[in-house]
């Protein structure tokens, strides 16, 4: 099995731009004081991801799809296997956390890092050269955590967010290999994991080298340094000597800090699971659309050669966004985002306030009576009395009323261990719809105790041209849909970070899975980070607004114009058909939910941000 290695030079940016895309953004320093230790374990890498104004959806479409990788390769037993083993051989510990532990506890501690799910991310996007950079924000925190995305992730590179760049080639995992690696290393970098980028000057006279051996000292730092932050140009050559190593040995095995040691795991995850396994989200490789398949075990530290006839696996994204239905049809909702109870008779409609992070603990699919974690879009979580009132994870087990997997439209039940202070004694609570709030009983038996489950697929930015070649667009201000007149593709490429926005949204397909004919879906607007929805009025042919939450008229059903099977892809043209039975329709500059028939006024080509009007790129 071939091994592609670390530093093969990202493209456009040769070698130079992936040491100085990788190198984090903060300063080098001791944190002072203890570190507090997560209480979370085996959870997925993140929360809800935001995205600033300044990230056009090209941007949030590559970070999405980025992401979920990450997650997944995060959540495997062959990714902790190599991260385990490779620190185990060469991790050196300058300025990180927990410095001074045994190194089993530092490992341990590590991995608890990479998988804590508190953390919310904030992208931001800019023209810096490279691919991406973090600030440091303290080992084990619980707040929104920031990423900066750099030219890398520009459409200027023609990065794909479907995998398999180069379809049918030997390289067709890129640029995944880049993309989940990078998300890994810059979120251990929100966790104060550092590595040192100064070697010392060559210039023996140089005060901060005449210690080390290569200008013949004795290997012992003068008095003046007693620290990685007083180092001066010689912070590898300390950090080894710190290490009880050479004060050459920094490079000796590779790269030696965490950061770089779980790029080069996930990086060569992804090339060696793409040899023994096959293009992971190959359609019909997995049963869960999420899901990929990867390598099963990893053998040795992150550059051993794994067998080409490796066991392999179908590991599904450990961060699922459903939401929960009564058996009276009502979607429970967390009041005002989070922070209290969690309402049962709020309404109907699934919005910012009704969709959970659901974290899977297992791994793998959602089965019954896996145990599970649910986070509201606050990042508060529910609690052993189903309120959500703390920020801090509980653990709970969700059970399929019939058995086996668990799938979007699966019938639920969740249930968790509440020790009573008063006896003394562990009881089970299962999670009941009262008349107003979620509560508990301690029995599941009743109607009340049983709920829908909804997962829908929300992970593609669309365009949505139309018969005029402008394009669907909300308006930030008014929220009103307008035709973009005379907005071409090309000028839609190169319009403002607000110009694109407001043409873009996400897809969500209420069924999961492949979008075909007949689905059922809705348009999330991409501009402001609103959560605000496409909608029809309920009765009448007018103007479509937006709305805070989906309901039966921001539901539409999507039928594929286009010749071919029902599969609807990029470039099909397409009809949406509202809940009123009419068909939306351009009219002027204006979207209306005026058509009865379909005409040239009807038809949208359904375009996928990542592939706007763009070549696949060579590597």
């Amino acid at each position: 099995m071939t091994l592609i290695p670390r530093f093969t030079p990202l493209p456009g940016l040769g070698l130079l731009g992936l040491l100085v895309s990788l190198a984090g953004c903060g300063v080098p320093e001791e944190a002072a004081g203890a570190a507090p230790e997560p209480t979370q374990t085996q959870q997925a890498l993140d929360g809800r991801i935001r995205y600033q104004s300044s990230c056009k959806p090209f941007n949030a479409s590559l970070l999405e799809r980025s992401m979920q990788y990450a997650r997944v390769i995060a959540s495997t037993p062959a990714f902790e296997q190599c991260v385990r083993n490779t620190m185990a051989q060469r991790y050196m510990n300058c300025a990180d956390p927990n410095k001074g532990l045994p190194l089993a506890t530092q490992i341990d501690r590590a991995m608890v890092a990479l998988e804590t799910s508190n953390n919310a991310i904030t992208f931001a996007c800019d023209d810096a050269a490279g691919d991406a950079s973090a600030s440091y924000q303290g080992y084990g925190t619980t707040t929104e955590h920031g990423v900066n995305a750099h030219s890398a992730h520009n459409k200027e590179l023609y990065d794909w967010n479907t995998y398999g760049a180069n379809a049918g080639t030997a390289d067709d995992y890129q640029p995944w290999n880049w993309r989940a690696s990078t998300m890994l290393h810059e979120f251990a970098h929100t966790h104060d994991y550092k590595h040192m980028d100064w070697n010392c000057s060559t210039n023996c006279g140089d005060p901060s080298c005449a210690w080390t051996s290569t200008c013949g000292g004795p290997g012992t730092p003068p008095p003046s340094v007693t620290s990685i932050g007083t180092a001066g140009l010689a912070q590898q050559e300390f950090c080894a000597w710190d290490n009880l190593r050479d004060d050459r040995a920094y490079y000796s095995r590779g790269d030696p800090s965490l950061a770089y040691i779980i790029t080069d795991c996930a990086h060569n995850m992804v090339v060696q699971s793409h040899e023994a396994c096959g293009k992971a989200s190959a359609a019909g490789a997995c049963t869960d659309w999420s899901a990929l398949r990867l390598l099963a075990s990893w053998s040795g530290n992150a550059t051993q050669e794994q067998s080409n006839t490796a066991m392999c696996g179908c590991y599904d994204d450990p961060r699922k966004i459903v939401s929960l239905r009564t058996n009276l049809g009502q979607a429970v909702t967390a009041l005002n985002g989070g922070g209290s109870d969690m309402r049962t008779n709020w309404g109907t409609t699934t919005g910012a306030w009704q969709w959970l992070y659901l974290i899977d603990l297992g791994g793998g699919s959602l089965t019954s009576a896996d145990g599970v974690q649910l986070k509201t879009h606050t990042g508060h979580w529910l609690q052993s009395n189903y309120s959500a009132s703390a920020m801090l994870p509980y653990n709970h087990t969700i059970y399929n009323v019939l058995g086996g997997p668990i799938i979007n439209g699966s019938t639920v039940k969740f249930g968790n261990v509440w020790f009573n202070p008063s006896t003394w004694l562990n009881e089970w609570r299962y999670a009941s719809a009262g008349p107003s709030t979620l509560t508990y009983s301690s029995g599941s038996g009743a109607a009340n105790n049983e709920f829908i489950l909804e997962r829908p697929r929300r992970d593609t930015l669309v365009h949505l041209a139309t018969n005029t070649g402008s394009f669907v667009r909300v308006n930030a201000s008014t929220g009103t849909m307008n035709g973009w007149t005379n907005r071409t593709a090309p000028e839609l490429q190169s319009g403002t970070a607000l110009q694109q926005a407001e043409a873009a949204f996400w897809l969500v397909d209420h069924n999961g899975g492949t979008l075909v004919t007949g689905d059922q879906v809705s348009f999330e607007t991409f501009v402001n980070d609103s959560f605000s929805y496409l909608s029809v009025l309920g009765v009448g042919t007018g103007q479509l607004r937006t709305v805070s939450g989906i309901a039966a008229t921001s539901r539409f059903t999507v039928t594929k114009v286009s010749l071919g099977d029902a599969t609807i892809r990029h470039g099909d043209t397409i009809t949406l058909r509202s809940s009123t039975g009419n068909l939306l329709t351009t009219s002027g500059s204006q979207l209306t939910n005026s058509g009865t028939t379909v005409t040239a006024a009807q038809r949208f080509v359904l375009r996928h941000v990542s592939q706007h009007d763009r070549s696949r790129p060579t590597w």
